[in-house]
């Protein structure tokens, strides 16, 4: 099985790297070329040359635009795919560009499979991804073993591509709104002049969850750089659940004071700083 890779980003390219290590025939693509050269493996010319070449296409992108001029742009990767080969798109996008793709793909005569991540690049490095899944079971089934060599766990999800999709960014609408409320209790106990480190070691011990935990002590710390995810798309991904509330009729009133708090925070400097800075944000809203 041949399989191709493309988008080396701070996620993708570690996972790239251990598909590598576990002896995956592997091509990849990417507009940069010092980030293949990094991994050691042939590069295409274009997303249509690579994917020409392989059974197996992976992507892992930052948003729509991209994965749109990727796959169907110019030398985009679904002209090149031939007829029974598989895309499998690991991307955190919308519902609609998955809905897309998923037709382009049928009448391709291509398969295709969408599988999100959950996870940070700390994560992706040691294969500790967890990854959602939607499309043909059968497919699904039949790359197992790519899954397993970047993740530790895999869920599959049903038959429709972007519920998989819908399951990744209604979890990252989680994780924003623990960080929020994080953000808010911490600002009121500093302002206040309470113990606020006391209260997130009596917080943490009550939820007991590594998010909570790890989003916390970037909060308690301070500790927004390295970004291990950009807060810029936290502001993507509130604004792709708010797509998608607005798709399915439901009131989700919470969405827009996230979407509003996010998107103060990428006007006053701080898109590239990890999410979790949305507590910087708080805070000054706070006078802190």
């Amino acid at each position: 099985m041949k399989v191709g890779f493309i988008g080396l980003g701070r996620m993708g390219s570690k996972m790239a790297a251990n598909l590598i290590e576990a002896g995956i025939d592997l091509q990849v693509y990417n507009r940069t070329r010092e980030k293949a050269d990094l991994l050691g493996t042939p590069l295409a010319d274009s997303p249509a040359a690579l994917a020409s070449n392989v059974d197996v296409l992976i992507t892992m992108l930052s948003d729509d635009q991209a994965l749109h001029d990727t796959m169907l742009g110019t030398d985009g990767a679904i002209a090149g795919l031939k007829p029974n080969a598989l895309h499998i798109s690991m991307s955190t996008v919308s519902i609609e560009i998955i809905k897309a793709l998923t037709e382009k793909h049928r009448h391709a005569g291509q398969h295709f499979l969408s599988s999100p991540v959950f996870g940070r690049p700390d994560a992706a490095e040691t294969a500790g991804l967890v990854i959602v899944v939607a499309g043909s079971q059968e497919q699904a089934k039949a790359v197992r073993h790519l899954y397993q060599h970047m993740g530790k766990a895999w869920h599959y999800v049903g038959e429709e591509p972007w519920k998989a999709n819908l399951f990744k960014i209604a979890g990252n609408f989680w994780i924003s709104s623990m960080i929020e409320t994080i953000g808010e209790s911490t600002t009121l106990l500093k302002k206040a002049g309470a113990n606020h480190e006391q209260f997130f070691e009596i917080l943490t011990g009550i939820f007991q969850s590594p998010i909570y935990e790890n989003y916390g002590k970037n909060i308690l710390h301070e500790k927004y750089e390295p970004a291990g995810f950009a807060l810029k798309y936290g502001l993507k991904d509130t604004q792709l659940i708010a797509d998608a509330a607005r798709t399915f009729l439901v009131p989700m009133p919470f969405v827009s004071a996230l979407r509003d708090n996010y998107t103060l925070a990428v006007n006053r400097g701080k898109a590239d700083i990890d999410w979790s800075g949305l507590a910087r944000q708080i805070g000054e809203n706070g006078g802190m």
